[in-house]
């Protein structure tokens, strides 16, 4: 349950009575009109904003209090890209895996695993700024995969890496606010 401005005359629920299991290996796509919750429920599961009321955990952690266990499990990608102009791809994956705080022995595996998933390999070494567009989403998604070992969840952005076969990544789970025409698995609306 997520509630803004809680307490007071302007109070408004965003989030209510949402009861949601997904097992390994479902693919789900949250599906719903302009300020149903869909991103204030991403949100929330990925320690953005607090609930209000309820409890949620992903890998059996709990999101509030074990948010840190969390963000170990889970890698989001943001609507719209987060990168820097002047590092390029292979030191926006870098700081990202020491970010998320991948072991500095593992740190080359998790980073080129990472890099190929998404097939930019041949632009290790491009600045973020001289990549197409395209190649500026797989860039996102390769940040957000670094690190992962079991979970991926993707926000706010087309189901690019199971949809349209970019890659070899599969995910356990994931999760849009946004287009998943094609799939079939599982979806909320």
């Amino acid at each position: 349950r997520k509630v803004y401005n809680e307490g007071s005359e302007e109070a408004k629920v965003a989030v209510a009575d949402l009861c949601l299991a997904l097992e390994p290996g479902e693919c789900f796509g949250l599906l719903g009109e302009n300020g149903a919750g869909k991103t204030t429920t991403l949100s929330m599961l990925t320690g953005l904003y607090p609930p209000s009321g309820g409890r949620a955990f992903i890998g059996g952690y709990d999101v509030v209090r074990q948010t840190d266990q969390v963000h170990l499990l889970i890698g989001t990608c943001p609507q719209h890209d987060v990168l820097w102009d002047t590092l390029t791809v292979e030191e926006h994956l870098q700081f990202y895996a020491r970010l998320k705080g991948v072991p500095k022995a593992e740190e080359h595996a998790h980073v080129a695993k990472s890099r190929e998933r998404v097939g930019l390999s041949a632009f290790r070494e491009r600045l973020s700024k001289d990549l197409s567009g395209g190649m500026k989403r797989r860039l996102s998604i390769a940040i957000s995969l670094v690190g992962l070992t079991t979970s991926f969840w993707l926000v706010a952005l087309l189901c690019l890496l199971a949809h349209l076969g970019i890659g070899s990544y599969h995910p356990e789970a994931l999760l849009t606010a946004h287009d998943v025409s094609g799939r079939r698995d599982h979806i909320g609306v």
